[in-house]
């Protein structure tokens, strides 16, 4: 190997080094954020296209099974790409209740598509047995690939690491 080659390969684990530990650093120094109702969660995607965004449009609770109640909560996705329609690929959200107790969905869509300019609305129903205080919504959605290339982008609410960006649902 020359001089050069072995120079080369130094300098590229060199940054390669330096930039997982900003990445560290910067998602142990990150917090958790909690967004207002209303305002839109930004989905930034391994391209770095931000184009993408859920909001919480309102939140209904209704009697629900066994005595419970039906946590409703409806979320608006939209688009402000100029021509490409968005996918939303695996989607998937978690309704969090202090104390730690997370509830899944009755059911999520698993893909939907946002065309450029365009939202739609999707709703998310939680069924407890419980009166809840204070939930929040976790939202993620990417594939595999997506999710991994995002896992690696320093200051990305889902890079490693980093604390989530939740959602008020109050």
């Amino acid at each position: 190997m020359t001089s050069r080659r072995r120079i080369g390969l130094l300098l590229a684990a060199g940054l390669a080094g330096f930039y997982l530990v900003v990445l560290v650093v910067v998602s142990l120094t990150s917090r958790t954020v909690v967004l207002p109702r209303g305002e839109p969660l930004r989905f930034c995607g391994a391209y770095l296209d931000c184009h993408l965004s859920a909001a919480v449009r309102d939140l209904e609770i209704q009697p629900g099974p066994a005595g419970g109640l039906r946590y409703r909560v409806i979320v608006r996705f939209a688009s402000d790409a100029k021509r490409a329609t968005l996918p939303i690929r695996q989607l998937k959200a978690v309704l969090l209740v202090p104390g730690g107790v997370r509830l899944e969905p009755v059911a999520t869509p698993r893909y939907l598509e946002v065309g450029a300019g365009q939202s739609l609305e999707v709703d998310f129903v939680f069924n407890s047995l419980n009166p809840i205080n204070d939930p929040v919504l976790w939202l993620s959605e990417g594939a595999s690939v997506a999710r991994l290339a995002e896992k690696l982008l320093v200051g990305d609410p889902d890079s490693f690491l980093h604390k989530p960006v939740l959602l008020a649902l109050k």
